[in-house]
């Protein structure tokens, strides 16, 4: 005997809800996305039938795709700015998920920069490896 659950669709998870994006010019990432039950359950990979679509506050900043099972989400950056991707289901747009993008130069910190005469500025050069991905599972 297979015993099977039948459950909706509570919530789309890309990332961490507290993390935002900071790209480089030019850059773009893959995020995964998860689709979970009202338990925090992540639904099987690979399944068709759900449809999901974005809208995104600035287009001009970030262009995004969805790979065919909807189980990544890529982020392409294009100028700089801040840009917000909201993720929805179409049938249900009461559940979505926000990433907040930020797009600059690859030198960090971004211009301009306040420092009082006599003080140090460390400057370094961005990266988009592991951008997204768990610390935890980061290899460095």
């Amino acid at each position: 005997m297979l015993n099977v659950k039948v459950a909706d669709v509570f919530t789309i998870a890309t990332m961490r809800s507290y993390d935002a994006l900071s790209l480089p010019l030019g850059s773009s990432v893959q995020l995964p996305l998860h689709l979970q039950d009202d338990r925090a359950h992540k639904f099987a990979d690979k399944i068709t039938g759900v449809a999901i679509d974005f809208h995104l506050s600035h287009p001009k900043v970030v262009h995004v795709s969805l790979n065919q099972f909807n189980e990544t989400i890529t982020v392409q950056s294009l100028g700089s700015g801040d840009c917000n991707i909201f993720l929805f289901l179409k049938d249900h747009p009461h559940i979505y998920d926000v990433i907040r993008v930020r797009v600059s130069g690859i030198v960090q910190p971004a211009s301009p920069v306040y420092i009082h005469l006599g003080g140090e500025i460390n400057f370094r050069v961005e990266s988009t490896d592991n951008v997204g991905q768990d610390p935890a599972e980061a290899q460095v």
